[in-house]
């Protein structure tokens, strides 16, 4: 029998229009459980849910495919199941037996493992969007970076700064691609260093006197990239590699197939 208060008229006056409405027992049990906290039939615990434990990734990628990292979050939530772990490491220092998956900008030593190419990027040189010079020959180049050329004077009236130049460490890809595509390349010594292309950009975008250099997907309105007039913009491409031990397979081909779409739609 369920014992109601008498001192609890509201509960008694529900109970006495439930009656003239002719609400089943088992409706006027239910209101009573849910006013006093009785168990109900039709209350019970809900199971409890086994969550799978994800599989992850380990990727390995070049600081210079930072700007892909809100891409590798969405395209990994297209596969259940999965997850990722992820490093930036130099080029000099990704190692395919310690990664499912190794991203890098710039061509890959051969015998590293399977590799399949998701894109391109093209290295570019850029000044603060203040600069008034918009165009350099490659020879005007190796003057600047090397620091035969150390005014903006000779290459605009109007400009009459020292010229700043930034460089990558040594061994950075980066910079070894821009030696390349420059060589004979004597750098200047006395360059200042920026670690990544984050650093690069953000050094050039606040000195109106720097000039730098990035992977072309950097470039945002921060800074102003000039255009060199007898360099091949072929000479500047180099691939975007996605390297794994095998051929993939399922969510990872999957995984890999969406960072193509991406790339190719920025």
């Amino acid at each position: 029998m369920l014992i109601i208060h008498e001192k609890k008229p509201f509960i008694l006056g529900l109970l006495r229009k439930l009656l003239n409405n002719r609400c089943s027992v088992i409706c006027i049990r239910m209101v009573i459980s849910l006013v006093i906290g009785l168990p109900t039939a039709s209350c019970q615990a809900a199971p409890p849910i086994s969550v799978p434990t994800p599989q992850f990734w380990r990727v390995q990628y070049t600081p210079a495919l930072a700007w892909m990292a809100p891409e590798f979050n969405l395209c990994v939530r297209q596969q259940p199941g999965y997850a990722l772990v992820v490093s930036a490491k130099p080029a000099s220092a990704l190692d395919v037996n310690q990664a499912e998956i190794i991203l890098r900008w710039g061509a890959a030593a051969e015998n590293t493992g399977y590799l399949a190419e998701l894109g391109s990027d093209d290295l570019v040189v850029v000044v603060n969007p203040h600069n008034p010079v918009h165009n350099l020959t490659g020879s005007q180049l190796r003057n600047i970076f090397s620091r035969a050329s150390r005014a903006w004077s000779a290459y605009s009236k109007g400009k009459t700064n020292p010229i700043q130049v930034w460089v990558y460490p040594t061994g950075n890809e980066i910079r070894q691609y821009f030696e390349d595509a420059l060589a004979p390349l004597r750098l200047n010594p006395s360059a200042l260093l920026a670690p990544d292309p984050a650093a690069m950009r953000q050094a050039v975008a606040g000195d109106t006197s720097a000039i730098g250099y990035l992977p072309g997907r950097w470039v945002d309105s921060s800074v102003r990239q000039l255009s060199i007039t007898d360099i091949s913009e072929l000479s500047l491409r180099q691939p975007i590699l996605a390297i794994t031990p095998t051929e993939p397979q399922g969510a990872q081909k999957e995984w890999l197939l969406c960072l193509q779409r991406s790339i190719a739609h920025k």
